[in-house]
């Protein structure tokens, strides 16, 4: 009866395991997706997606996921990372650590820290 409860449990950590290892694949699924419907509607009413913004928000732990949604999205990107009051230095280095880093970032990202 031991095995079958081994077996088990070794099942749903292989199942956790493989849900974090595809997360950044649907993350980057979903802005894709979006991207597109929002190129498809822009160019339904005449309109340039470099002018639609994607807003979003996010925690300190976070961020490093920017460069993959500002390099996904072509138009302005508007970030707002909350962070308690021990990660608001944190916050500001890797946000300066990201522009420095990534094109896209510097380039089309406009962020705006929260202390929380």
């Amino acid at each position: 009866m031991l095995s079958v409860s081994n077996n088990i449990l070794l099942s749903l950590l292989l199942l956790f395991l493989l849900l974090i290892l595809l997360l950044p694949l649907l993350q980057l699924f979903i802005v894709k997706a979006v991207h597109i419907i929002a190129v498809a509607l822009c160019h339904q009413m005449n309109f340039p997606i470099s002018q639609v913004c994607l807003a979003t928000q996010t925690s300190v732990d976070h961020l490093r996921w920017l460069p993959l949604v500002s390099g996904s999205w072509s138009g302005p990107v508007s970030v707002a990372v909350f962070a308690p009051g021990s990660d608001l230095a944190i916050a500001y280095r890797i946000i300066g650590m990201l522009r420095r880093c990534d094109v896209h970032v510097r380039d089309r990202v406009r962020t705006d820290v929260k202390r929380v």
